[in-house]
């Protein structure tokens, strides 16, 4: 694998402030580039424009998730990204469709 996105999803609240998924993210990408990776990286709570994620997306052969578990799950800005990135823009591009027929009995839920 050659081009690698890397998704920072480490977010600042209360006492915390996402210095841990900061470093690590930082020490991935610096890792990554020492063995001649391409790297593209989204610190999320940053911001982000949507459709260049995508574009992001349709680059990349390897997306590595860096991101605290909080109740078991991931902060709301990651699965907000998700849903606009993915779902929404990437609907058409990333994927053709959900993988369901109506004609074909086997792909259906």
């Amino acid at each position: 694998m050659q081009k690698i996105l890397i998704l920072n999803g480490g977010v600042q609240f209360a006492q915390r402030g996402g210095k841990l998924n900061l470093a690590l993210s930082e020490i991935m990408a610096d890792e990554l580039k020492k063995m001649g990776k391409e790297l593209q990286i989204t610190h999320i709570e940053k911001g982000y424009e949507i459709k260049k994620e995508v574009e992001k997306w349709a680059w990349a052969e390897c997306v590595i998730w860096q991101f605290p578990g909080w109740w078991m799950g991931e902060p709301w800005v990651v699965k907000k990204y998700l849903d606009e990135v993915l779902t929404v823009e990437g609907a058409g591009v990333l994927f053709k469709n959900d993988g369901r027929s109506r004609d074909d009995e086997s792909k259906k839920y």
